[in-house]
């Protein structure tokens, strides 16, 4: 019998800015070589290589601190929030 997977935070949270979490998400997996916003510029690590394989923890944790870095935040997903006060409401 096979243990039961954890969730992770991409399941309980999404971001805000879907546009640009995909544009940093093409830099840490290698698909683009760096990303340019404004006047911060970001290079895909491991020489322009990314993270491989994909997903992989520590691509997962540089692509989110780039993200936060150029501005963008997550929020809770719709399908995680809390129904109880809303039924307390009425």
């Amino acid at each position: 019998m096979a243990a039961p997977s954890k969730t992770f935070l991409t399941d309980q949270y999404e971001p805000t800015n879907e546009t640009l979490w995909a544009a940093v998400l093409d830099v840490a997996q290698g698909k683009k070589r760096e990303m340019t916003l404004g006047d911060r510029t970001i290079h895909a690590p491991n020489n322009g290589g990314g993270y491989k394989p994909w997903p992989h923890p520590m691509g997962s944790a540089w692509a989110i601190k780039q993200y936060k870095g150029f501005g963008g935040a997550f929020r809770k997903r719709a399908s995680q929030l809390d129904p109880l006060p809303l039924m307390a409401m009425g």
